[in-house]
Formats: C-alpha cells, sequence, structure tokens
C-alpha cells in the first residue's frame, strides 16, 4: 500500500506542471468574458471605451485591434504552447499510438466545430 502511493507521488513529482500558462488562461477567458457582456454604453457610449473594448462595426473601418480583438488570438496562441507539452507527457504515460490517436480525435472535435460555427452564419 505504501509502495503505490510512494509511486503515485513519485509521478506527481515527475510531471512538470506549467501554472503561468494556466494563470494566462484564465486571465485572457475572464477578460474575455468581461467585456463580451459589458453593457453597450461602456463599450461603444465613448471614444475611450469604443477604441479598447469595441469591435468596429460595418460603418467604421478602422486600422487598429483592440483589447478585445487581441485577447482570441492570445488564447488561441497559448493553447498551440501546450500542444507539444500535452502530447509528450500522454506519449510518456500511455505510449505514441494512443496519444497520436487522442490528438486526432482531439483536435479532429475542435475543427469539426469550428466548421459547425462557420456554417452556421
Amino acid at each position: 500500500m505504501s509502495d503505490e502511493i510512494l509511486t503515485v507521488n513519485e509521478n506527481q513529482a515527475e510531471r512538470k506542471r506549467h501554472y503561468w500558462i494556466d494563470h494566462a488562461r484564465g486571465i485572457i477567458m475572464i477578460f474575455l468574458v468581461i467585456t463580451e457582456f459589458l453593457p453597450t454604453i461602456i463599450r461603444v457610449g465613448s471614444e475611450i471605451g469604443h477604441f479598447f473594448l469595441a469591435h468596429p462595426d460595418n460603418e467604421r473601418i478602422v486600422e487598429y485591434m483592440n483589447f478585445y480583438d487581441i485577447g482570441a488570438p492570445v488564447f488561441i496562441f497559448i493553447m498551440g504552447l501546450l500542444m507539444p507539452l500535452s502530447f509528450s507527457q500522454r506519449k510518456e504515460r500511455d505510449g505514441v499510438k494512443k496519444a497520436v490517436r487522442h490528438m486526432i480525435i482531439r483536435y479532429g472535435i475542435i475543427i469539426i466545430l469550428g466548421f459547425v460555427v462557420i456554417f452556421i452564419d
């Protein structure tokens, strides 16, 4: 019994968790949710709020990206940072074949959901 507990604790010590990635991902998600659900008066009512938080509308063409427009690409970038880490940890734990199958299924689902969102419009 104590040998099993020791093995589990050793495995957890070997796995290195990158907490800064989790924190960055969480901060970006909170920022995106807050800016999406801010009242319209704050986003569009003032030039400062519009500049920093609102998407440009069809009537205005702007040559800048605001904070809201940067949030989603940064989140995708962070997810891209996690791909090789996730794959290497799964490869060590389960083997190459299961790791590749997991990645194909995981990112296949994401691609399918992306196409669903695109074609809904």
